[in-house]
């Protein structure tokens, strides 16, 4: 029993040395776990500071590019609205030019107009003028032709009772001759 309870008594303190270095060793782990915890905060701070920085530097040159595309775009805008109001002066006075031209052209092209109306009024009364003379001659020239044939009728009658009678002559003359050459 004595030796039972010199185990006990060295188990115990084994027992208490062990939770002796189960404390010392959990603190020392504890301890160590802190300093790794506390050096990866460490770290984890100083990689935001880093990428901190960095988005600072990236979001100042996107800022910077934007900032000279922007420039860019309102000179291009610029430029082109310089070469807009050129452009639109150009053909304000090509316009005007053209205008002039235009109602020149249009003035002359009535004149013109104006001058083959009248042309044309003075020919159609012209042809209505020899229209009419020509369609009295036309008139005329029909009697004129039915005079004619009528003249020319009458003449032929005229010569066969002319050749009638020269054939009755020449027959008289020719039976009288037989009659004097008989006698």
């Amino acid at each position: 029993v004595k030796a039972l309870s010199l185990y006990s008594n060295d188990i115990d303190k084994i027992r208490s040395l062990m939770k002796n270095q189960i404390k010392d060793i959990q603190g020392s782990y504890t301890t160590e776990l802190n300093a790794i915890e506390k050096s990866f905060y460490n770290d984890r701070e100083e990689a935001i500071g880093n990428q901190r920085k960095e988005i600072c530097n990236l979001l100042e040159k996107s800022d910077n590019l934007e900032t000279k595309r922007i420039q860019l775009d309102q000179d291009r805008d610029n430029n082109f609205q310089r070469d807009i109001a050129k452009l639109q002066e150009e053909g304000s006075e090509e316009h005007k030019t053209l205008k002039i031209t235009l109602e020149t052209d249009i003035n002359k092209l009535e004149h013109e107009l104006e001058e083959i109306r009248a042309k044309y009024h003075l020919n159609t009364d012209k042809l209505d003028y020899n229209f009419r003379i020509l369609s009295e001659r036309d008139g005329e020239n029909i009697e004129t032709a039915k005079r004619q044939k009528k003249r020319i009728l009458k003449t032929k009658d005229e010569l066969n009772c002319a050749i009638e009678d020269h054939h009755q002559c020449v027959s008289k003359e020719e039976r009288k001759i037989k009659h004097l050459k008989e006698d």
